[in-house]
């Protein structure tokens, strides 16, 4: 399986997606809409690397019951938009009141945001867990 490296794909395309650019990555044997995966190498000593799936989870508004039925949420602090809040909860997550609603919070890997209003802040916490 073909792999990108995590980092070399992230920190070009984030910031320029900010900036509301389109942005597309082109690759040998892949057509529009192919999904590449990504692997982080980390540097373990002299010329030796590791591969390592990245880690990082961020989730606004609704997508939280996806991280919720997944089982990602069990023991994190989060927020999400209200109407998730009984999914958070028996999800066994502590659920963070997003007041205001452009609130976002930041636990060990995960951050989570409530809704669109959040996104500077969002991608901000994002960003710094990268």
């Amino acid at each position: 399986m073909d792999y990108m490296e995590d980092y070399e794909i992230t920190v070009p395309f984030q910031p320029l997606e900010v900036l509301e650019c389109h942005v597309d990555a082109v690759c040998p044997n892949k057509i529009a809409g192919d999904i590449c995966p990504t692997a982080v190498h980390d540097f373990e000593g002299d010329q030796t690397y590791s591969e390592k799936p990245g880690k990082l989870i961020a989730s606004i508004s609704l997508g939280q019951q996806i991280l919720s039925v997944a089982g990602v949420l069990k023991g994190k602090k989060c927020t999400a938009y209200p109407t998730v809040k009984l999914n958070v909860v028996l999800s066994g997550a502590t659920w963070l009141e997003p007041d205001p609603i452009d609130r976002c919070f930041t636990d060990g890997n995960l951050v989570t945001g409530a809704a669109w209003q959040g996104h500077p802040e969002f991608i901000s916490q994002y960003w710094h867990q990268c």
